[in-house]
């Protein structure tokens, strides 16, 4: 049994978790959007340029330390410079850690975009040890 789910493993689900590592990518489905970052650490992402609603997340902190999930309200023109850019929402997740809220109807309304960054404080600008599973829906 533990050859066959290391064949297993290895077959389907280690080209995926690799993949993931490498590709941030938007797929499409159920009305939203899932923006998909493997290991979001201090740079800053952008999931999307323009008028966006922010319809739910799946994040884990694989680090050793708590980590926030900052998520800005800017354009994809917008410089957000971690630690002076203050961040829409700043969500914490405890030493592997991780949570996740379903899209929802309505969503959250980010009028001019959504950037995201990893950082090790709520507003902070030091980059997380390990970076951050992160998917985010939106439409």
């Amino acid at each position: 049994m533990k050859k066959l789910l290391s064949v297993l493993f290895t077959l389907f689900l280690l080209p995926a978790f690799a993949l993931a590592q490498t590709n941030p990518k938007a797929v499409v489905g159920g009305g939203y959007t899932n923006y998909t970052f493997g290991a979001l650490v201090g740079a800053v992402q952008t999931v999307k340029g323009t008028r966006a609603t922010f319809g739910g997340y799946h994040v884990f902190s694989p680090a050793g330390t708590v980590c926030y999930l900052q998520i800005f309200n800017v354009a994809s023109a917008t410089t957000v410079t971690l630690g002076a850019t203050a961040p829409t929402l700043s969500i914490g997740f405890s030493a592997g850690g991780g949570a996740n809220i379903p899209p929802t109807l309505p969503g959250a309304d980010f009028p001019l975009g959504i950037k995201i960054a990893a950082t090790t404080t709520r507003a902070g600008a030091v980059a997380c040890g390990t970076g951050m599973d992160v998917n985010i829906w939106y439409k």
